[in-house]
């Protein structure tokens, strides 16, 4: 057994030398192609990744017409929780809707202090199912005290489409490269 071994070891060693640009050539081949496909599989991964991130935080806001009481309000939450696919419901008061816009557009905005304040009370709706924001959208700006649903519109029904053509495009590539 071990005689066996050492003839195969040195008629490796031997077609080695006689064969030398060919195994080259084969480990070059093979190196390049495993190192293409691990650059490729790391670069669909990331990009799946990266679209699932970005399908998973597209929200409805749903804002609430001016006047609405805090027990309309109230009111309101429980609805939009009792429908399907919400996940979660967060209130986001006028002002405080007005510091975030402060705090990311600059001093600009100061102007409007809270009498003047422009923004709308709102509610962030999270869905369970990205694809379901639209339905989500539209049953909640049904309700009432509701003055607008918003999810996005186009541009998150783009982001769900490029979403599908990484993820398809994806795994159809690192298929053919496997």
């Amino acid at each position: 057994m071990i005689r066996t071994f050492f003839r195969h070891l040195l008629e490796s060693i031997k077609s080695l030398k006689r064969n030398g640009w060919m195994t080259v050539a084969s480990i070059s081949a093979v190196t390049i192609t495993l190192s293409l496909v691990g650059i490729f599989m790391a670069v669909i991964i990331n990009a799946t990744k990266l679209a699932e991130d970005i399908e998973s935080n597209v929200d409805v806001s749903v804002f609430i017409e001016y006047g609405t009481k805090q027990p309309e309000i109230d009111a309101l939450e429980k609805e939009l929780e009792d429908l399907d696919e919400v996940k979660a419901v967060k209130f986001s008061s006028a002002d405080a809707e007005l510091e975030k816009i402060k705090k990311s557009m600059g001093p600009k905005w100061d102007l409007f202090d809270e009498d003047s304040n422009p923004l709308y009370d709102v509610f962030v709706v999270s869905t369970n199912d990205p694809k379901k924001t639209k339905a989500v959208a539209k049953e909640a700006g049904d309700l009432e005290n509701v003055y607008k649903a918003d999810y996005g519109g186009l541009e998150s029904e783009k982001i769900f489409k490029i979403s599908e053509i990484v993820k398809t495009w994806g795994l159809a590539a690192a298929a053919l490269l496997l």
